[in-house]
């Protein structure tokens, strides 16, 4: 007797172990609709470097995607040149995407960035220059 509620008890005990795992926060993208979601112009509102955050200025914050949805593409960025503050620098060209990964090919420049997050007002980005791995936010303008 004893043997057999020790057993139902730890049955029970594994089954709520089982049910309480740490991934129940992890947040599943389902990219079925990431090719429409990501139609629209997403200008940049925040950026980290290696997880810390990256300090952006006003011209920063004024930087772009803009996706169609005939698969063209532009990245307009903006800095100081030449005296010019903020000139904005237009870089046009394509976009796919694949699973969770967005493909440009801007000015002749072929890019991957994971997609981390797209939802109908935000697009996460993440991508990796050598040791230094980015994550950029957009927001839905």
């Amino acid at each position: 007797m004893k043997k057999s509620i020790l057993t139902s008890l730890m049955a029970v005990i594994i089954l709520f172990n089982s049910s309480c795992d740490s991934d129940d926060d992890v947040i599943v993208i389902d990219p079925v609709n990431f090719e429409t979601l990501i139609i629209g112009k997403w200008v940049l509102t925040s950026s980290t470097e290696n997880g810390e955050p990256d300090s952006l200025d006003s011209c920063d914050l004024m930087d772009y995607y803009e996706f169609n949805a005939d698969n063209t593409a532009s990245y307009v960025e903006h800095g100081d040149t030449n005296g010019v503050t903020c000139q904005s620098f237009d870089n046009s060209g394509s976009w796919s995407i694949e699973g969770n990964i967005l493909t440009t090919v801007l000015a002749g420049a072929s890019e991957e960035e994971t997609i981390l997050g797209l939802t109908e007002t935000t697009l996460t980005l993440e991508y990796v220059e050598g040791d230094f791995t980015y994550v950029d936010t957009y927001t839905k303008e």
